[in-house]
Formats: structure tokens, C-alpha cells, sequence
């Protein structure tokens, strides 16, 4: 008897234990709750484009995301520019530079996870129509060879260096009239410093500079 009541009373002490541990297969955690990673945004593409600003948008196909993380192409790194809220499509990226090409990709995110990102869109910002851009070529005098390493000066402050074509650009230059000088290590210049006038949105294009190597020495005087 006293057997038997020991069996059932174990028995009973057992069937406790289970329900409040859980017992038999399939009693897994959790896990994230039951909750999914976010359907991915599509149609990533520019309504707006400035000198200085472009505008993204997207299509929201998600009824679960916490927001939208942006990401802009550095170089060769994407970098996360801003993590939006739940249900915004649209962004402005902003204090960006003339004239210059961007990358950007856009995913969905919530707190089970991450969607898969947009196809990647490439523009560009506008000309900056406030400021102008100066260009030009420096030859050689005997040949007309161009001469590239040069160090040409615009004004005070604007310093660029000839390529291997011998041409070198100004961009985003403030109106005004400045004194283009040119120096070289083994060429030199023998005229004056050339006035440039530099107009809003427009490019102005200096006369070819020849200069001679210091081999050839300073141009014949002219008759």
C-alpha cells in the first residue's frame, strides 16, 4: 500500500515539473517573437537635383519597418547617411558638390532584421549657376607640345596642376576678373599674367600659354 501511494504521489510530482518546465519536443525558444524582417523598398530614383542637393525617393513595400536606412557610396565604402522613421519615402541629401556623380541604395529595417537594399542609383547634382568655371591649355613655344606638371594660379587662393594633356579647369569660381600666373621646374613663362573674367554659369576658356624650356631660353622679340 505504502508502495503504491509512493508511485502516485512521484507520479503527480512529475506531471508538475513538465507543465511548469514545458516538457516533450518541439519547446524551442521563442526565437524573435514570431516577428519578420521587412519586404525590401524598390524604385529607388531622384525627384530633385540642385548644386548642392539631391532628393531620393522609394516605394514602401513593408508594413512592418521601423524606418529606412540610406546609405551613400564613399569611394569604394557605403556609408550610412541617416536611419529615417517608419512610412517616410523621401530624403534630401544635402551640402554636396556641384557637378558630381553619387551612388546611393536604401533598405528597410524593423527589430527582427534588415531587407535586402534597392538597386543601387547613380546621378548627379547640378551646375552651380552662381559661380563660373575657367579652363586652359599650356604648350610648349617650340612644338606645341603640351606641358603637363604646371602649376597654374588663379587669383590668390585657386592653385590647380596641368595633366599630361597640358589642361587644367577652375570650377565653382567666384565672378570677377583674376590674374592667371604659370610656373613650371623647367619652363618659364616670359609674358604677363593673362586677366581672366569669370562670369555665373558659364565657362570661360583661356588662350593657349606656351612657355619654353629653360634649354630653349626666352622668345625672339617680336619685329
Amino acid at each position: 500500500m505504502k508502495a503504491a501511494l509512493h508511485l502516485a504521489m512521484t507520479a503527480i510530482a512529475v506531471t508538475c515539473v513538465c507543465i511548469l518546465a514545458g516538457c516533450g519536443g518541439g519547446g524551442g525558444g521563442g526565437g524573435n517573437g514570431g516577428g519578420s524582417a521587412p519586404a525590401a523598398p524598390s524604385n529607388l530614383h531622384s525627384t530633385a537635383q540642385t548644386a548642392n542637393t539631391i532628393t531620393l525617393a522609394w516605394n514602401d513595400n513593408a508594413n512592418n519597418e521601423t524606418g529606412f536606412s540610406i546609405e551613400r557610396l564613399n569611394g569604394t565604402t557605403w556609408t550610412v547617411l541617416t536611419t529615417t522613421g517608419a512610412n517616410v519615402v523621401t530624403y534630401v541629401d544635402s551640402s554636396l558638390t556641384p557637378s558630381t556623380n553619387y551612388s546611393y541604395r536604401v533598405r528597410a529595417v524593423n527589430n527582427y532584421g534588415t531587407s535586402a537594399y534597392t538597386a543601387v542609383l547613380q546621378t548627379a547634382t547640378g551646375v552651380d549657376t552662381t559661380k563660373g568655371t575657367v579652363t586652359g591649355t599650356v604648350v610648349n613655344l617650340v612644338g606645341s607640345a603640351a606641358i603637363s606638371g604646371v602649376t597654374v594660379k588663379l587669383g590668390t587662393t585657386l592653385t590647380t596642376t596641368t595633366g599630361t594633356t597640358g589642361t587644367y579647369t577652375f570650377t565653382g569660381v567666384t565672378p570677377g576678373t583674376y590674374a592667371l600666373t604659370v610656373s613650371h621646374a623647367s619652363y618659364t613663362y616670359y609674358g604677363a599674367a593673362v586677366q581672366v573674367n569669370v562670369t555665373a554659369g558659364q565657362t570661360t576658356t583661356v588662350p593657349v600659354i606656351k612657355m619654353s624650356s629653360d634649354s630653349e631660353g626666352p622668345p625672339p622679340p617680336p619685329f
